[in-house]
């Protein structure tokens, strides 16, 4: 039977713009790395500097890396919403406080496995030094100050995995509205795709990165034919019901009118949710490996957006891939 290890790979390691930080990763069966980012607000809270979004942004890129190949690679944000959605678990940030100078801090779990600590799925043991977590932060760390990073990991002694997952994004800028063909990795089968939008529906308009969405397999349409950002968003929270929390909200008060201490006006707004932004193509939705697409012989696999607005956007196919099984 396999046993857990929680350890500490780095503790509160300085953050400088722009200066990448590399750690060497465990030798045994991986599960999952967590990755701790702390800071202390500067000065007066804005509201743009106090979103989640925003916090997140101190790194610019977080990638795990076997043997010069990425197995993990992302943004900060964009490994947050996956891993959320692939455990069903939401992480958190510390509870904010309306001060100056006051601690933030949130762990973002970069999974090796689509469940933590399943033996049956996850990184399995490697040689040092050939398992790599790099971590590059932004170019300006401007609105925080204390910025560190924590490193701690889950090793999983003994276990024998038979799968792991990889998820590595595809960054690209439509160069027009309209129809916009990104292709998917081919081989291992994959449990789903995270999309991230520049442009969402907000204010007075409909308009989205991802308008409208297909899915072909050697250019036929498969299992989404087409669907709307919208209804993809919504069916994105049967994931992560928890995600509905309001990250961020305001309180709106009739300042034309007297104030009334309780009233029914000064309801919660939801303001500045991270999610907003993201959508996810889910082959895996009884968890059950059944729907899951297969992609090994084929001649491709695209995911087709009918954008709105010809901006930036990125992908995250996530790939099961398979070990060779080990002798007894």
């Amino acid at each position: 039977m396999p046993t857990m290890l929680h350890s500490v790979l780095a503790q509160d390691t300085t953050l400088v713009a722009s200066t990448r930080q590399t750690f060497d990763l465990p030798v045994n069966p991986l599960s999952v790395i967590l990755l701790t980012i702390r800071a202390r607000d500067t000065g007066v809270i804005t509201g743009a500097r106090a979103t989640l979004a925003a916090f997140l942004a101190l790194i610019a890129t977080i990638r795990v890396v076997f043997k010069g190949s990425d197995i993990i690679n992302g943004t900060p944000a964009d490994l947050y919403v996956t891993g959320a959605l692939l455990s069903g678990k939401l992480p958190k940030h510390n509870t904010m406080e309306n001060t100056a100078t006051a601690v933030r801090f949130c762990t973002i779990p970069l999974l090796l496995g689509r469940t933590p600590y399943w033996s049956q799925e996850c990184f399995p043991a490697s040689r040092r030094g050939e398992l790599q977590l790099i971590v590059d932060p932004a170019a300006s760390l401007a609105g925080f100050d204390t910025t560190t990073l924590q490193v701690e990991t889950v090793e999983l002694l003994d276990a024998q995995p038979n799968r792991f997952i990889k998820y590595t994004s595809l960054a690209r800028t439509w160069p027009a509205t309209g129809q916009n063909d990104v292709d998917l990795p081919l081989g291992n089968p994959l449990v789903g795709c995270t999309l991230f939008g520049t442009t969402f529906p907000t204010g007075g308009s409909f308009n989205a990165t991802f308008g409208q969405l297909s899915v072909l397999v050697d250019n036929v349409n498969y299992t989404y034919a087409l669907t709307n950002w919208e209804t993809l968003q919504n069916l994105m929270f049967n994931r992560l019901p928890s995600a509905a929390e309001w990250w961020t909200h305001t309180h709106v008060e009739n300042l034309a009118a007297a104030y009334a201490q309780n009233a029914e006006t000064e309801v919660p707004r939801q303001a500045r949710d991270l999610f907003r932004q993201y959508a996810y193509l889910d082959w895996d939705p009884l968890k059950d490996d059944q729907y899951l697409l297969q992609t090994e012989g084929r001649g491709s696999v695209r995911v087709r957006a009918f954008a709105d607005v010809a901006d930036a956007a990125r992908l995250l196919p996530i790939e099961l891939v398979a070990l060779e099984a080990q002798a007894a």
